[in-house]
């Protein structure tokens, strides 16, 4: 009798660290999914900054040009208007040149 008290005793034992295992297992599995949502999260959240980055970096590119052309308009503006421009003009400016 103490023997199959000390194997039902061993068996208890054995199935109530069975049961923790399953209680980790699915607080585990739970922290598992968590991770993987907020690995999902961080990639979109990459793709939009690289996306952003892109842009800045477009608009870093274009604003030398941009700001010329501005300064070109302006100064084109400040120029004098030509009332009759010459007969021949542009052959008389590739001669000149």
């Amino acid at each position: 009798m103490p023997k199959v008290i000390a194997q039902i005793q061993e068996t208890d034992t054995a199935l109530r660290s069975i049961a923790e295992h399953g209680v980790e297992y699915q607080r585990q599995s739970e922290r598992l999914a968590e991770i993987e949502k907020e690995l999902g999260d961080l990639g979109e959240r990459r793709l939009q900054l690289m996306s952003e980055k892109d842009r800045h970096e477009d608009l870093e590119r274009a604003w030398q040009p941009w700001n010329g052309l501005i300064n070109g308009e302006g100064a084109l503006a400040k120029l004098p208007a030509i009332d009759v421009f010459p007969e021949n003009g542009t052959v008389l400016l590739e001669t000149l040149e």
